[in-house]
C-alpha cells in the first residue's frame, strides 16, 4: 500500500472533530471579578457548547486565582501541563472566549500555533473562533484585532494597577499580597443599612502569630553570620513553609503539604533579607517601610518585623559575608568554570555550590532548570573535578605540526575576508534588541527571558567586537595566542596537581567567553566551546573534528558512535542438561568516545590496562572490557 505523502504547507486547515471527540474545557478568573461565578459561568457556556457539536468534555482545567492574573505560559502551571498533555487524552480544548485563553499576542499566537500543526482542535465557546477560522481570509485579520484589543485592555489594566499602587503607597499601606509573616487586614464589619458597594476604610496588615517567629528566627541567624542557604535550611527544619502563586504539583503530595505550601529557599531568604517592607522606617518609630512603584521610600503604618539596628547589622552581615577576607575556607571555594558552564540541554547557566565540611570540600556544578520549574533531561549535579578533568583532556590534544604559524595566519586571513560582515551581523543584533524593547513595552515577554535575551545579544556583540579589534591587529594577535595555547596544557595539569584552583580560573577566564562551555551531564563530557576570537583560529586547528557554528566550537554528536552490543551469556540447566543463550542488557560505557578511542590508542602504544585505567581514573576491568568487545568488533 503506498503511503500517504504528508506535506508541510503553511496552510493546513483541520477537519472539525466528529461526534464523540474527547475534549478539555479550560477556564481561569477574570481581572475584574474573582468571583467562582464566573468559573461556573465558564463551564456551563462550554458544556452547552460541546454538547450541541456532540462533543465530551472530559475534564475542566481551571487556573487558579493567584496564577489567573498572568499571561507567561510558565506562569500559568495548570495551563502548560494541558497544552503538554494536548494530544494523549483528548484532541479538543475549548475555552469561554479568546480572552480567557491569553490576553498577551506573542502567547496567543505561538499557542494556537503550536496547537493546530500538533493536529489538536482548538474552539471558542461563543463560537467566534476555531483552529480554521484563524487562517481564514478576513477573519485572521478580525482576529488579530481581537487579539490587539484583548492586549490593550491589559496594558490599561496594568496603568490602573500602579496608580492605585501608587496611591495606597503614599496613604502607607502595602501594595499587594501581605509578604511572608503578615495577615491581610482586619476590616471591621459595615453598619446596618449601608449599601453593598461601599467598602470599610483601608487598614494596614497585621503580623501573624504563626509565621511572626520566623521572622525572628531569621534575623537572629543572619546577626550570627549564617547564610541564606543556612538560613533556609533551619526554617525547613523547624517546619516552616512559605506559600507561592506556583502549583506545586503532585511531586510534594507525598509530604502531607498543601497545594500551595513551598519549601524555603537561598533565593526566597535573599529576596526576604532584601525587603525593606520588614525593616523599621527609622529608630524608634516601630513602624515598617514602604517603597512606591516610583522608587520613594516612605513610611508605612504596619509593624516592623526588625527594629532598625537590627537591619543595619543584617546589612553588614551581607557586606561582610561578601567580602570579608577571613572567611573560612568553605566559604572561599573557587570555580574555575563559575559563570562560565552552562548546560547543554536546556542551555541555562549551571549555579556552582560545595559541601560545607571543612575536612573535604566537595565542588559541584548543578543545572538550574529544576530550581526554576523548567524541563530538563540532563543530569542535574557534575563534581567540578569533572569538568577540570575534561577541558583538561580537550587541552592534552591541543598537538600543533612544525607549521602552524602559516596554518594560522591562513586562517586569520579567511576570517577576515568575514570582516564585511561584521556590520551587518551588529545591525541584526541591535533590530533584535529592538524588538525584544518593543515585546517587553508590550508585555510580549516576560522579564526572565528579556534578560535572558539581552545577555545572548550583547554577548554576542562583544564577539563581534572583539573579533574587529583582533582583525585591525592583524595576525600578531593570533599567533601570540597559538604560543600562549602550546603553554597551556602543561600548566593547566601543573595547575591541577597543586590544587591552584585560583590558577585555573585565570586561564579559564582568558580563553573562554561568558557562559562559553557547554555541558552535558548525561554523556559527561563537553560539547561545546565559545572562546574568545583570538583563540579561535588555533583551537580550531587542535580540535579539526569539532564543528564551526557561529561563535560555538561544539563537538560531534556522540549518536554517531558505535552503542555497546548486548553480552551474551551461557547458562547450563541442570535438570535437562541443555545449554540456554540469553542476552543481558547492554552496559553503559564508563567512558565517553573520545576517551575509548584514546585508551585504545595507549594500549596499542604498549602501556599496560592498569596504567590506562589509572589515568581515565576507572578500573582496569573497564579497560579490559573495552579492549575484549574491540576484538570482537574486529
Amino acid at each position: 500500500m503506498e503511503r500517504k505523502r504528508k506535506y508541510d504547507r503553511l496552510y493546513q486547515p483541520l477537519t472539525e472533530p466528529p461526534a464523540g471527540t474527547r475534549f478539555v474545557g479550560y477556564a481561569r478568573y477574570s481581572s475584574d471579578m474573582q468571583d467562582k461565578v464566573t468559573i461556573v459561568t465558564q463551564h456551563r457556556k462550554m458544556a452547552e457548547f460541546a454538547a450541541a457539536h456532540h462533543w465530551e468534555i472530559i475534564d475542566w482545567v481551571d487556573e487558579p486565582a493567584t496564577s489567573a492574573k498572568y499571561d507567561d505560559v510558565h506562569r500559568r502551571p495548570r495551563f502548560a501541563e494541558m497544552l503538554a498533555a494536548a494530544g494523549s487524552d483528548f484532541t479538543g480544548i475549548l475555552c469561554y472566549d479568546s480572552s480567557r485563553w491569553s490576553r498577551n499576542n506573542a502567547v496567543t499566537y505561538t499557542t494556537l500555533d503550536d496547537l493546530r500543526h500538533r493536529g489538536i482542535w482548538w474552539a471558542t465557546a461563543d463560537g467566534l473562533w476555531n483552529s480554521n477560522r484563524l487562517v481564514e481570509d478576513g477573519h485572521s485579520i478580525a482576529f488579530a484585532v481581537d487579539t490587539g484589543m484583548n492586549a490593550n485592555f491589559l496594558m490599561k489594566h496594568s496603568k490602573r494597577m500602579i496608580d492605585s499602587k501608587e496611591e495606597r503607597a503614599l496613604g502607607g499601606l502595602h501594595q499587594s499580597q501581605p509578604p511572608y509573616g503578615y495577615l491581610p487586614p482586619d476590616y471591621p464589619p459595615l453598619p446596618p443599612g449601608i449599601g453593598v458597594n461601599r467598602k470599610a476604610p483601608p487598614i494596614p496588615v497585621r503580623p501573624d502569630p504563626a509565621t511572626w517567629p520566623a521572622l525572628q528566627l531569621i534575623a537572629e541567624l543572619r546577626c550570627a553570620r549564617r547564610s541564606c542557604k543556612e538560613i533556609a535550611d533551619a526554617l525547613n527544619l523547624a517546619g516552616y513553609r512559605t506559600r507561592g502563586n506556583r502549583w506545586n504539583g503532585k511531586h510534594e503530595a507525598h509530604l502531607g503539604e498543601e497545594p500551595f505550601a513551598r519549601r524555603f529557599t537561598e533565593d526566597t531568604i535573599w529576596n526576604m533579607l532584601h525587603n525593606a517592607f520588614y525593616c523599621e522606617f527609622e529608630p524608634g518609630c516601630q513602624h515598617g517601610t514602604i517603597i512606591t512603584p516610583a522608587g520613594v521610600r516612605l513610611m508605612g503604618r504596619h509593624e516592623a518585623a526588625w527594629p532598625y539596628a537590627t537591619w543595619q547589622r543584617m546589612l553588614e552581615v551581607a557586606a561582610e559575608l561578601r567580602y570579608a577576607p577571613q572567611a573560612s575556607e568553605t566559604k572561599r571555594a573557587i570555580y574555575p568554570f563559575g559563570g562560565i558552564i552552562i548546560c547543554a540541554t536546556c542551555r541555562l547557566p549551571m549555579r556552582s555550590s560545595h559541601t560545607d565540611k571543612p575536612e573535604h570540600i566537595l565542588r559541584y556544578h548543578r543545572c538550574a532548570a529544576k530550581q526554576r520549574g523548567l524541563s530538563c533531561t540532563a543530569s542535574a549535579t557534575t563534581p567540578a573535578w569533572r569538568v577540570e578533568k575534561a577541558f583538561g583532556y580537550l587541552l592534552q590534544r591541543y598537538r600543533l605540526g612544525d607549521n602552524w604559524q602559516d596554518d594560522l595566519v591562513q586562517l586569520a586571513e579567511a576570517s577576515a575576508t568575514q570582516a564585511d560582515q561584521s556590520a551587518a551581523q551588529l545591525q541584526q543584533l541591535h533590530e533584535e534588541q529592538e524588538t525584544f524593547n518593543m515585546m517587553l513595552l508590550a508585555k510580549g515577554i516576560d522579564a526572565s527571558r528579556y534578560q535572558r535575551e539581552m545577555a545572548r545579544i550583547n554577548s554576542a556583540r562583544q564577539a563581534i567586537l572583539r573579533q574587529q579589534e583582533v582583525q585591525q591587529h592583524g595576525t600578531e594577535v593570533v599567533l601570540q595566542a597559538g604560543e600562549q595555547m602550546t603553554r597551556l596544557p602543561e600548566l593547566w595539569e601543573l595547575a591541577r596537581a597543586h590544587e591552584a584552583l585560583d590558577h585555573l580560573r585565570e586561564m579559564v577566564l582568558a580563553l573562554l567567553q561568558p557562559n562559553g562551555l557547554a555541558w552535558d551531564g548525561t554523556q559527561r563530557m563537553i560539547t561545546g566551546l565559545c572562546p574568545y576570537p583570538e583563540y579561535v583560529p588555533s583551537i580550531r586547528l587542535a580540535l579539526a573534528d569539532w564543528a564551526w557554528e557561529g561563535h560555538w566550537l561544539t563537538c560531534p554528536s556522540p549518536e554517531s558512535e558505535k552503542s555497546p552490543q548486548p553480552r551474551r551469556r551461557v547458562i547450563r540447566d541442570p535438570r535437562t542438561k541443555t545449554t540456554i543463550r540469553r542476552e543481558s542488557a547492554p552496559t553503559r560505557y564508563a567512558l565517553t568516545a573520545e576517551q575509548q578511542r584514546e585508551a585504545l590508542r595507549m594500549l596499542e602504544a604498549g602501556q599496560s590496562m592498569r596504567e590506562v585505567g589509572h589515568h581515565f581514573q576507572v578500573s582496569h576491568g573497564a579497560i579490559w572490557r573495552l579492549a575484549h568487545r574491540q576484538r570482537e568488533e574486529e
